[in-house]
């Protein structure tokens, strides 16, 4: 927690690791829940090798998208825009859902001055992605 408040952190990206069991998971779950509480979660995805649906990675973009609209409604016409424009966004690569679907619209609405991202107004600035190793593909790791 002390990393995510700290508005002068040098990194952006915080990797909890150790050996199978150590408990990341239950430590990851926790700071999603803190991270809810205190307006702070943009969004979440926990892969489970053993729930359908959650051991494969083609549902990984569109879920942080759906949370990210929730969380950041100023992108939600900018998403709506990108699927209009390009509908099989997602049944493409990881890669490029990540980029009109997340990137772009967040950058497109960054910018837009008519219902823009007010960046004055504290937002949600954590997601959590827990259980790479558990997706089924095992291409995804690359990802």
């Amino acid at each position: 927690m002390d990393w995510i408040e700290d508005m002068d952190r040098q990194t952006r990206f915080l990797w909890l690791h150790g050996p199978a069991g150590a408990g990341k998971s239950a430590i990851e779950q926790t700071i999603a829940e803190w991270c809810y509480k205190m307006n702070f979660l943009a969004a979440s995805f926990f892969f489970s090798r053993s729930i359908s649906g959650r051991n494969e990675k083609t549902l990984l973009i569109t879920t942080i998208v759906d949370q990210l609209i929730v969380s950041i409604p100023e992108i939600r016409e900018h998403v709506g825009n990108a699927l209009y424009n390009n509908p099989s966004l997602p049944t493409r690569s990881l890669e490029a859902q990540m980029d009109a679907l997340i990137v772009k619209t967040l950058e497109t609405a960054g910018s837009s001055s008519a219902g823009g991202i007010d960046f004055m107004n504290p937002r949600p600035k954590v997601i959590v992605l827990d259980g790479l190793d558990e997706c089924g593909d095992p291409e995804s790791k690359y990802y």
